[in-house]
């Protein structure tokens, strides 16, 4: 599970970076819980 940490940490880096150009907390938090109800997903897509 290490490797998965290290992918949920990446993509809410990516969000958080999104966060700061141009999405409003609300969708940062969106993000975030998409990231978290789905890591499955991210494991299959690499």
């Amino acid at each position: 599970d290490g490797v998965l940490n290290k992918e949920i940490k990446s993509m809410l880096l990516v969000c958080l970076r999104a966060a700061q150009v141009r999405l409003r907390p609300a969708q940062v938090r969106q993000c975030v819980a998409q990231v978290m109800l789905r890591p499955a997903q991210f494991r299959k897509r690499k």
